[in-house]
């Protein structure tokens, strides 16, 4: 009798999503095609895709070097590393509360942010 393996299919946390639409905001905003991101980045437009949708988790130094690479201010893109720090050793998701009351502490001015 052969045995049947369960496919797991993993969606998208809802933190992973809108941590990718802040990064596609921020692209766009600063009108940058996913390509010239994935170029500063050495990463291929696929890859910057995945992050954009939520399919792939931003680890904590990518995301500092997405903050870099789009302008982000840098007392931010070092709270923001710090979130996505917590939120990968904890193995959950950081409140968006969380995220926007560390936007206000590190003195941000700009309502949008990764």
């Amino acid at each position: 009798m052969a045995k049947s393996k369960a496919k797991s299919q993993k969606s998208p946390l809802p933190k992973d999503v809108e941590i990718g639409q802040r990064i596609r905001a921020q692209r766009l905003n600063r009108s940058m095609s996913q390509t010239e991101l994935a170029d500063r980045l050495g990463v291929t437009f696929q890859q910057v895709q995945k992050y954009e949708k939520g399919v792939n988790r931003v680890g904590a130094g990518r995301l500092e070097q997405i903050a870099e690479a789009l302008g982000v201010s840098r007392r931010f893109s070092s709270m923001a590393l710090a979130i996505a720090s917590a939120r990968q050793t904890r193995k959950q998701s950081i409140p968006a509360s969380d995220c926007f009351g560390a936007m206000a502490r590190c003195g941000c001015s700009k309502p949008t942010m990764l």
